[in-house]
């Protein structure tokens, strides 16, 4: 099935990382700064499956830890890592130290190229004749890859299947046996989102309050900017910062005193884009094997959009020509990859327009891209109204975190998360027990101890968890349901169990 996937000091030669270290080699050793107990500047899953270790090293303060048990998520879990080639040379190399511990399965090293169609390369020591398993002490390994010329993403990690547990630490990737960061750059050709920087420090974009038109207007908005973000021949290709061209219009459609006014002001913004020639060699859709298709229906809907803006889109639409698409491409086994997604990392919370933003771009991939967008229970255009001035205005950035957890959530689908800010999702903080629980017969259930430590907690197998902080478990469970993307109670349940004895401060009673 098509999934979405919106990934101190080292001892090794000297006793430290110097400070002008480049931050991938501090990555790569996992000795940079971190937070939450998940190895910095990584991205994996499960994420339950991955942690830091300060006790089992090769080299430095810490490792990384990938440790499966039986009933563990997927077939594997994995550290990943993603890099722009942005270099040249004639071979990459992937190599580090890995340790292993009872593996049924195998560990290994893995990494790919992905050009703009999708994988050109991709490298296993899974492949290899005599798999790494068992029990094994600290030993390096290696992959290498030759380097395509037309490889855009680098993507690299560590993973394991099966159960047990494998150890990484002091990773290296080198080009034509040199660090990564010194190979030679290379220079292509900027894209409209190299060079429009016109909104990079903040959309300008504030808002206090939205009143009812504004929020209709916006999700009529929302879905034109989407449309055209997969079918305007300009933006498909490119040729506009598509982002940036929405805070452009944000500000009249949020002036407009009625919906004719911001339907004109929609008309105006796609016109000055420049007209769509007629097709001679039309885009065509295969409908054989298709099970689900958007539903454009809205696009003749000239009560929604007036007769003007309907016709336009309707003509871009029956207008649209194959090719090569900017934002989204197929990947493996033709997952979708949406690419071109830039982060903007830098951008200081609130900010109203990269808000509505992120709804916009997570709203419109589930509308075009979801295999499942036709179970998941929800009315998808209503999901779209009612998140317009829960996200758009959020105060603070983990009030809007939290609304981002809830829209996610709406989607149903286990793999959908915002996995870099889990620490933030109900319930939160640092401290918890070190017991692992399950809910068994609807009842949170004491299993077992994630460490010897939990031996002294007081808790026993089979202990039942009745209440945190006073507040009974059944109530908690209905509380955080909202944030759990998850496609079932079952999997919601499990979620909630491995991390319902994190608080900032807990106390809890069992029978």
């Amino acid at each position: 099935m098509t999934r979405l996937r919106l990934f101190a000091c080292a001892a090794l030669v000297l006793p430290c990382l110097a400070q002008n270290t480049p931050e991938l080699a501090r990555i790569l050793s996992f000795e940079g700064e971190h937070t939450g107990g998940f190895p910095a500047g990584w991205g994996g899953n499960p994420r339950e499956t991955i942690s830091l270790d300060d006790k089992v090293v090769h080299g430095g303060k810490w490792s990384v830890r990938l440790e499966r048990h039986e009933g563990a998520k997927g077939d594997f879990s994995t550290i990943t890592k993603g890099l722009p080639m942005d270099f040249t040379g004639q071979t990459v190399v992937w190599r580090g130290y890995l340790k292993t511990e009872g593996v049924s399965g195998f560990a290994a090293l893995w990494a790919r190229e992905d050009g703009d169609g999708g994988s050109l390369a991709f490298e296993s020591m899974q492949q290899r004749p005599q798999q790494l398993k068992g029990t094994t002490d600290w030993a390096e390994y290696t992959i290498t890859l030759p380097i395509h010329h037309d490889a855009r993403q680098l993507v690299f990690g560590v993973l394991v299947s099966g159960t047990g547990i494998v150890w990484a630490d002091d990773l290296e990737l080198l080009v034509d046996g040199k660090p990564i960061w010194e190979a030679p750059k290379v220079e292509r050709p900027k894209t409209a989102i190299d060079l429009d920087q016109e909104f990079d420090k903040g959309s300008g974009i504030a808002l206090s309050e939205l009143s009812a038109i504004q929020i209709a207007n916006l999700a009529t908005l929302g879905k034109v900017w989407g449309f055209l973000k997969y079918h305007h021949p300009l933006i498909a290709a490119g040729q506009r910062h598509w982002d940036y061209d929405l805070f452009r219009v944000l500000p009249k459609i949020l002036a407009a005193a009625d919906r004719a006014a911001a339907n004109q002001a929609l008309l105006d913004w796609i016109t000055a884009l420049g007209s769509v020639a007629a097709c001679e060699h039309c885009a065509s859709l295969d409908e054989k094997d298709l099970a689900l298709r958007p539903d454009l229906g809205w696009l003749s809907d000239e009560k929604l959009l007036g007769p003007e803006l309907s016709k336009t889109l309707l003509s871009i639409y029956t207008n649209r020509v194959p090719g090569k698409q900017f934002y989204v491409s197929a990947a493996g086994a033709d997952n979708p990859s949406f690419d071109h997604e830039l982060p903007y990392s830098g951008i200081k919370l609130p900010d109203a327009g990269f808000q509505l933003l992120v709804l916009y771009r997570f709203w419109n991939i589930v509308e075009y891209w979801s295999p499942n967008r036709d179970v998941v229970g929800e009315n998808w255009d209503d999901v779209l109204t009612e998140f317009i001035p829960r996200i758009a205005l959020a105060k603070a950035s983990d009030g809007y975190t939290h609304e981002m957890f809830a829209l996610i959530a709406m989607d149903h689908d286990t793999h959908a998360n915002l996995w870099g800010s889990l620490a933030l999702r109900p319930p939160e903080g640092v401290c918890e027990l070190p017991v692992t629980v399950r809910f068994i017969a609807g009842r949170a259930v004491v299993t077992g101890y994630r460490a010897d430590s939990g031996k002294t907690s007081g808790l026993l197998p089979g202990d039942a968890i009745t209440q945190l902080d006073g507040v009974p478990v059944s109530k908690l469970t209905v509380d955080w349901t909202p944030y759990y993307a998850d496609s079932n109670e079952a999997a919601r349940l499990r979620d909630m169990a491995r991390t319902m004895t994190r608080k900032r401060a807990a106390s809890l009673e069992s029978a």
